[in-house]
């Protein structure tokens, strides 16, 4: 099999990678009384973070290996004294092209003398800048230092701030006589267009609504108010964005939004909380994915198949609303099915939470099971087995993956952090996916921290001739939450194998498998 040599890929240490031999540079600043090692033993490529000693100033700081050979960086703390504008010239002698827009008669009012000023001094001066298109100068106040080290420019001209140039009311005066002044307190003049705070608004009729100027200056975002932003209702699940657009609906986002306001009409404008607004979202979703409205809903209630989550909530596992939930909606749902009338959890039984912990530690990992675990599982039984049993095939760093990436594919050569544990970070970039094979695994090509790996995936997503799914090579495994269930040495059929109650004292064998 060709494999390449691990210290050639920087996957292991030896004298050729350390940190002292490719960047003896850098290993100059190395700690090694807070370290408790020497930059012989670490490898000049690694994403740990570690600390670091100037050896001119004693300045210590922590930052991470890889990035420290990388850039070839110094001590900060040396390298911002010796910055040009960091060697104490006052702003009269620094000779910065800001200094043209330096306030010199507001500042000598406030008794700044530009003589005296440093130019990396973080006092506040006042500042004056001609470039408005109307004419009329920008006053504004900022610290030297950002404006001769950072080189920020006018606030204004930035479109930071609001004046006569750049607001709501001067570039769109249409959008601005619907602007509510009294209770938004202030005018149109004072708001940017691009502001994603949101706004009251007032049309002619009176109708009023909340809106950012941002949506209603981009056409592709403006929303009227017949457009559903005040039947829109916001909710608490933060996951519904990005739940949506991992089943594929990103493109029909309007329409999500529409569905969740339909839904939640349908299901009797419930107060919705965690879990209750999972529920909403869930519905939403569904109506989208199968070309639903609210009265199209309840039509068919009785035939389709809808989340169990929905199904729940019209049982009442969730607690009933004050005159119970809809009709003819919550009979064709439930059908023959218990209904609880009361408090959902009036009629559990005790729960020995003793024996649940032993029972999570005979199923699962016992090393992994703690007293929040045991809680869960009491509560939320068949999500809990599901996380244990997903942690278990791909382990508990999973839950480091940046939210937006574990939920929908990165694009080629996009990066992305993970954060394993403190200090040390993880660099993963996606290069490529191999061709689809036969027994329906594809090739996925990435790099880690710098080093090209590969992983061989199943591919779910792909679909053979005739629409039908690509029939999978794979074996049947032992289930690890399963008690009792054996794997087996070989692919075959068990032929014969002792029975429940047989003896098994004297027989050398419990099955025999042929092999197929």
């Amino acid at each position: 099999m060709d494999t390449q040599c691990p210290y050639c890929t920087n996957n292991s240490l030896c004298q050729h990678n350390s940190l002292l031999t490719k960047a003896p540079t850098a290993a100059a600043y190395w700690d090694t009384v807070k370290n408790g090692l020497t930059p012989d033993l670490v490898m000049a490529g690694s994403a740990a973070r570690r600390h670091w000693l100037c050896p001119k100033c004693g300045h210590s700081w922590q930052a991470h290996i890889h990035r420290r050979v990388e850039q070839q960086s110094g001590c900060p703390k040396c390298s911002k004294i010796n910055k040009p504008w960091n060697r104490r010239p006052s702003l009269t002698q620094s000779q910065h092209p800001a200094m043209l827009e330096f306030d010199i008669e507001r500042n000598r009012r406030a008794g700044f003398d530009p003589g005296k000023i440093t130019a990396g001094s973080n006092k506040m001066v006042h500042w004056i800048c001609n470039h408005c298109p109307k004419g009329r100068p920008h006053l504004f106040v900022a610290t030297v230092q950002s404006r001769i080290a950072l080189n920020s420019g006018c606030p204004y001209c930035a479109s930071k701030k609001a004046c006569i140039c750049n607001s709501l009311q001067s570039l769109y005066p249409a959008l601005a006589a619907e602007y509510d002044t009294a209770r938004n307190g202030g005018g149109p003049e004072q708001v940017l267009p691009r502001s994603r705070k949101a706004v009251f608004w007032k049309d002619a009729s009176g109708h009023t609504w909340e809106q950012s100027p941002f949506q209603r200056t981009s056409p592709e975002r403006d929303r009227s108010k017949r457009a559903a932003v005040k039947a829109r209702l916001k909710h608490g699940n933060c996951f519904f964005g990005l739940q949506s657009l991992s089943l594929g609906l990103g493109e029909q986002w309007e329409k999500v939004k529409t569905a969740y306001a339909q839904a939640n009409r349908a299901l009797g404008d419930i107060v919705k909380v965690t879990p209750s607004s999972k529920v909403v979202g869930d519905l939403a979703q569904f109506m989208v994915q199968n070309d639903l409205d609210d009265t199209k809903l309840v039509e068919k209630a009785g035939s389709l198949n809808l989340p169990g989550s929905v199904e729940d909530l019209l049982q009442g596992n969730l607690g009933q609303p004050a005159g119970g939930f809809p009709e003819p909606l919550t009979s064709r749902v439930i059908k023959d099915k218990k209904n609880i009338a009361g408090r959902p959890g009036a009629g559990l039984s005790p729960v020995n939470l003793r024996q649940q912990e032993m029972d999570l530690k005979d199923k699962h990992d016992k090393s992994s099971i703690t007293y929040r675990d045991v809680m869960s599982s009491a509560m939320y039984p068949q999500v809990f087995d599901e996380f244990k049993n997903w942690q278990g095939k791909y382990s508990k760093y999973t839950e480091a993956i940046p939210t937006r990436a574990f939920l929908t594919p990165l694009d080629e050569d996009e990066e992305v952090e993970v954060d394993i544990s403190k200090g040390n970070i993880t660099h993963i970039k996606y290069r490529a996916m191999g061709e689809l094979q036969p027994n329906g695994t594809r090739e996925v090509f990435f790099d880690t921290n710098g080093v090209p790996r590969t992983v061989e995936i199943v591919d779910t997503t792909d679909q053979g001739e005739g629409g039908s799914p690509i029939r999978k090579a794979a074996r049947e495994k032992a289930l690890p939450d399963v008690l009792g269930s054996v794997g087996a040495p070989m692919a075959g059929e068990v032929m014969q194998g002792c029975q429940v109650t047989q003896d098994i004292s004297n027989i050398h064998g419990l099955w025999t498998v042929q092999c197929t």
